[in-house]
């Protein structure tokens, strides 16, 4: 019997041993979530960062501000002193907003499997073959999804004192470089060029796919007259996907001078234009539309929405 437990126990421990309950990216990456984002919003940083100092640079006497301080008083008057209109666009970019949609979808399946073969002489003569086979197979999904919004006031101060660009990562893209930059920088040249103020989203999407296959057999010569087990086999086979969508939604200051007017600031519509994209992505998806479109459901204002409804079936 020594010898059973001996085999069988492993196979047994094998099939029913339990996994990490929550599957989450910091499993397989060095990076937790929280650096993950981090990461992202330093990127977005180190952006905003370059285009004050590329601005400043084209004025000499001011190449010394720091781009973190532009809009405290002493900095921001002189800036204003030498060019009016380069510190209007300094106020309105720190009052633009960016918002992000995080998702992060892990599908994983275990399946483990295992036999142990089993000799039993008879007194008689002879003997009989028997063997125990045992099959689990799990699946597990994780789903992390949250939102965050902040000016570029707020951004240009986030402590990235840590923080080293990285590269682009080709095995789990969310933890490099993954295009902040050119994000960035299309939206505010499109800021500037008169388009892109007040409606600015793009969506990224990751896929990671990691799989593997592990296996072993343990044959051993029988010896006569004893019961014992004289073989044990043992696979496991394990899939894993990772999806990582970011959503990212840039909005700049508008003032609407109109009597009465319904003003949203841009933190407002960062938030609304990510509902919109979000909601756009899952109609597509299931190739279902509402009754009522998103730009409808998504604003906070009842009024507005009631004038677009009206808008829309005038139309």
């Amino acid at each position: 019997m020594r010898f059973v437990s001996f085999f069988f126990l492993p196979i047994t421990g094998l099939l029913f041993a339990g996994c990490s309950v929550h599957p989450v990216p910091d499993d397989v990456s060095e990076y937790s979530t929280t650096e993950i984002v981090k990461n992202v919003r330093c990127e977005a940083k180190a952006t905003v960062r370059e285009r004050i100092d590329e601005a400043l640079d084209t004025k000499g006497e001011l190449r010394e501000i720091d781009p973190e301080r532009i809009l405290e008083p002493e900095n921001f008057m002189r800036i204003k002193r030498v060019d009016a209109h380069l510190a209007q666009k300094f106020q309105n970019y720190m009052d633009s907003a960016i918002a992000y949609d995080f998702e992060f979808t892990i599908n994983e399946l275990n399946s483990k499997s295992g036999s142990v073969g089993f000799l039993v002489p008879f007194l008689s003569g002879g003997s009989l073959q028997a063997g125990i086979e045992g099959d689990l197979r799990k699946s597990r999904t994780g789903d992390r999804r949250f939102k965050t919004v902040e000016k570029f006031r707020e951004l240009v101060k986030l402590d990235c004192s840590d923080f080293v660009q990285p590269a682009g990562n080709l095995l789990y893209p969310m933890t490099g470089s993954i295009g902040m930059s050119k994000i960035m920088n299309t939206f505010i040249d499109l800021s500037e060029l008169g388009g892109g103020k007040d409606s600015f989203t793009d969506t990224i999407t990751f896929l990671t796919v990691a799989s593997g296959k592990a296996g072993g057999a343990l044959v051993l010569e029988p010896v006569s007259n004893q019961f014992r087990a004289v073989g044990a086999k043992a696979d496991i086979d394990v899939s894993r996907s990772d999806t990582h969508k970011l959503t990212v939604s840039l909005a700049f200051p508008i003032e609407d001078l109109r009597p009465n007017s319904y003003e949203r600031g841009s933190e407002t519509r960062a938030l609304e234009n990510l509902c919109i994209a979000r909601a756009e992505q899952r109609e597509n998806e299931a190739d279902t539309l509402r009754l009522y479109p998103p730009e409808i459901y998504c604003r906070r204002s009842e009024k507005e929405s009631a004038a677009f409804s009206d808008r829309r079936l005038l139309e």
